[in-house]
């Protein structure tokens, strides 16, 4: 398996809604958070390993300046595992791969990715395997100095390909409405921002994959008018839907005319439906 990325672009517009169906939201425990770690080297105490696993994105683990390093992750029992999500610095590798085990000795590669960017982050699923260590083997460097990461999460398998993707958005109502809330999988937390301008809100998925559908669970926070675009590289977008004039509603699916491939996602709200602006309980991109 390889992160390599084939260079697709698609020229489309237009769409049809479905009927508002009910959205499922699941919350994955996080295998990886507080668990112990190893690693080959430490740039600073301040960098320690047991940063990358900590639950707070402002902190890291950083190696020592060269290639082959390694960061290993002992989630202290042997679990079923189906999704790795890798939150690099700037830092990041252009060649790594992903290795698990359930005995610290016999390792199985079950990710590669040899055109890594710097700052990138990943969203890896792979055949649920049962494993206990998880070793993040950094082969190549994109940078001058040694591999950052700012984060580690392990899940069981995920059914839903936003889970946890990276989020963020042109405003958010802090600190209880912050982007990510839309792919936590739970209906309780929402990005919310304020209306009365045009808004924003874009999802990176971690990798390109196939999209045909979106389905949405807006609250009492869904637009009058919007637009989806679609990118797999960041940079340039293509007009896959737009709705104008629309009544309220809850929760939709946005059926797209045909599949595409993509891994960002961009909504732009052009007006608000209700006076309490903008909002998303629950974001999934569908294949």
């Amino acid at each position: 398996m390889t992160g390599k990325v084939r260079k697709i672009l698609f020229f489309f517009a237009g769409a049809a809604v479905a009927a508002a169906s009910p959205l499922s939201a699941v919350e994955y425990p996080n295998y990886a958070r507080d668990c112990a770690t190893l690693r080959s080297s430490v740039e600073y105490p301040k960098y320690e390993s047991c940063f990358a696993v900590d639950g707070i994105a402002s902190t890291r683990w950083s190696s020592g300046r060269g290639d082959d390093q390694w960061l290993t992750l002992d989630l202290g029992q042997v679990r079923r595992i189906g999704r790795i999500v890798l939150n690099w610095e700037r830092s990041a590798p252009l060649w790594y791969a992903i290795q698990l085990s359930t005995d610290d000795e016999h390792y199985k590669e079950v990710f590669e990715q040899t055109e890594g960017t710097q700052g990138a982050y990943d969203v890896v699923d792979f055949a649920p395997q049962e494993a206990r260590f998880i070793r993040i083997d950094c082969r190549e460097r994109t940078t001058q100095y040694g591999f950052s990461l700012y984060e580690v999460e392990v899940y069981p398998p995920v059914k839903s390909p936003a889970y946890r993707c990276k989020v963020w958005a042109g405003a958010s109502q802090m600190p209880d409405g912050a982007p990510e809330y839309a792919t936590d999988g739970s209906h309780r937390t929402a990005w919310r921002a304020p209306g009365g301008k045009a808004q924003w809100i874009q999802f990176n998925l971690g990798r390109t994959r196939r999209v045909a559908r979106l389905q949405i669970d807006w609250g009492d926070g869904a637009p009058k008018s919007f637009t989806v675009q679609l990118s797999e590289d960041g940079k340039r977008f293509f007009d896959a839907y737009a709705a104008t004039d629309r009544p309220p509603r809850s929760e939709e699916t946005i059926q797209l005319t045909a599949p595409r491939r993509a891994r960002y996602i961009k909504l732009n709200f052009k007006e608000a439906a209700g006076e309490g602006g903008y909002m998303i309980r629950e974001f999934d991109a569908l294949p």
